[in-house]
């Protein structure tokens, strides 16, 4: 089975919580898994096409490459400049925008314990990606 993990939301986790990648789970894992990754969410850039797949398998990578169709273009210029000051220069960005989101999850837990009395609700840590299974005879 092939495994397409959307990573997109990686980087947006609270302090003392962690991403973990499905592709690190072991070698055979790792082996089957595209991870598709994009700095849009983390750093609110959507709409400049700079996004990514890690395929860590080379057979697997070539496959990918050469059977998108169509869902892969071509990176423009300006997405790739953003993406690589995002990366380069966005962590104070980051971790204000992660400030904020925690104030707000703060909000809404004690919220719903103190005003819906039979409600339990868990803080969440950060985004939850998606895997997705794709059929292993189209890869």
């Amino acid at each position: 089975m092939l495994i397409c993990s959307d990573e997109i939301h990686c980087d947006l986790v609270y302090p003392g919580a962690g991403h973990l990648p499905i592709a690190s789970l072991g070698p055979e894992v790792s082996r089957r898994t595209v991870t598709l990754m994009a700095p849009s969410k983390t750093f609110n850039i959507p709409g400049l096409r700079c996004s990514f797949a890690i395929v860590q398998d080379p057979a697997l990578r070539a496959r990918v490459a050469g059977d998108h169709g169509g869902d892969f273009a071509e990176v423009n210029s300006l997405g790739l400049v953003a993406a690589t000051a995002a990366y380069r220069d966005g962590q104070p960005w980051l971790d204000e925008v992660l400030q904020y989101l925690e104030s707000n999850r703060t909000i809404v837990v004690d919220f719903v314990r103190r005003e819906l009395s039979g409600v339990t609700m868990v803080a969440p840590q950060g985004h939850v990606p998606r895997v997705a299974r794709l059929p292993a005879e189209r890869y």
